[in-house]
């Protein structure tokens, strides 16, 4: 209390920034003097990471001070300021603008996912999976690789970083195609497809989020048939989760509108039974995609046998009847298809 009194805190920020560790070896070769420096700024960084923890300090710290002492490359700094960050994305929109509006702070938190401690780590996730919607966030993780770091959480054997990990990829390939190129580029597509069978559901659903987000683009769609990922959101689609059904139904639109040999693939995993139960479920939302997936089919003469044969006819006529005029539209079409085949 009495360093924040007297105004000492200012000063130990600026020393601890500047503060670097010297082993012995390196201290031989060093004047008195700098050796001396040295030590003095190894002992500003100590007092700060005892005191960093106090709220009376926190209170004091604008973006600009926390900037600097996330550059000490002191750990236990490190991760009280990553954590008060996290805290303060988790405070509201007035925060996380706050932190928006601090380039150099968005930059340390993306920076800092690659840090050995993993408690740093998991804080700048959580800080993250707060900011990623902004757009100034998409474009700082596009231009400091900030997607691979996140595909590293993924792989970790922490839930918690899977579950900001995967949330915070969601965020950052919606309406960003830099995003999504880097994601596949990556090698992104198999390690989201393993999370859909996460057994968490926030997880399962930002992993649908991620392949309705990608999907659109026809070489994206290939990747995630090849990856096996057919079964996969057919099995997302079952799980009873309405939003994840919706993402599902997305992905499986953008899919079957890509080519004929996607459909073909979507149809021997068993996807039109998923469709007609999707159909036929109270998920408004999911209906035009669904309309949208067997339209695609139903135009490809090799596929209306099919059709015919699940009982797609049936599943049409019910989305022909939507109040929705453009899932009825659709799905008018659809059935004339088929209708003028039989």
């Amino acid at each position: 209390t009495s360093i924040v009194r007297e105004g000492a805190l200012s000063g130990l920020v600026i020393l601890a920034t500047e503060w670097e560790a010297f082993d012995e070896e390196t201290k031989r070769t060093m004047s008195p003097r700098r050796v001396q420096d040295a030590e003095a700024r190894l002992h500003a960084g100590s007092a700060l990471a005892r005191i960093c923890n106090l709220d009376i300090v926190l209170s004091k710290l604008d973006m600009n001070s926390v900037t600097q002492l996330l550059t000490t490359g002191i750990p236990d700094i490190v991760e009280q300021m990553v954590t008060y960050l996290a805290d303060r994305a988790n405070a509201g929109e007035k925060d996380r603008l706050k932190i928006i509006q601090a380039p150099e702070a968005l930059l340390w938190i993306f920076l800092l996912l690659n840090a050995k401690r993993k408690s740093i780590r998991l804080q700048c996730a959580r800080a993250l999976v707060e900011l990623t919607s902004y757009q100034r966030t998409k474009e700082v993780a596009h231009d400091e690789n900030g997607l691979e770091a996140l595909l590293r959480l993924l792989s970790s054997e922490e839930d918690a970083g899977e579950k900001y990990g995967v949330k915070a990829l969601a965020d950052l390939t919606t309406d960003h195609s830099g995003n999504v190129e880097a994601f596949v580029e990556l090698g992104g597509i198999p390690a989201v497809l393993k999370l859909c069978c996460s057994c968490y559901d926030d997880t399962k659903l930002e992993a649908a989020r991620v392949l309705a987000n990608i999907s659109s683009v026809r070489a994206n769609a290939d990747k995630i048939v090849e990856e096996g990922g057919i079964v996969l959101l057919i099995t997302l689609a079952g799980c009873g989760l309405e939003d994840v059904e919706c993402y599902v139904a997305r992905a499986f639109a953008a899919i079957a509108s890509s080519c004929v040999e996607n459909q073909r693939v979507m149809i021997a995993e068993g996807a039109i039974p998923a469709l007609i139960r999707m159909a036929r479920n109270n998920t408004k939302k999911s209906k035009q995609d669904v309309a949208t997936t067997l339209d695609a089919m139903a135009r490809v003469e090799e596929n209306k046998n099919r059709l015919f044969e699940e009982n797609a006819v049936d599943a049409l006529t019910l989305l022909a009847s939507n109040k929705n005029k453009a899932v009825a539209s659709r799905a008018t079409e659809a059935l004339e298809v088929l209708t003028s085949h039989a």
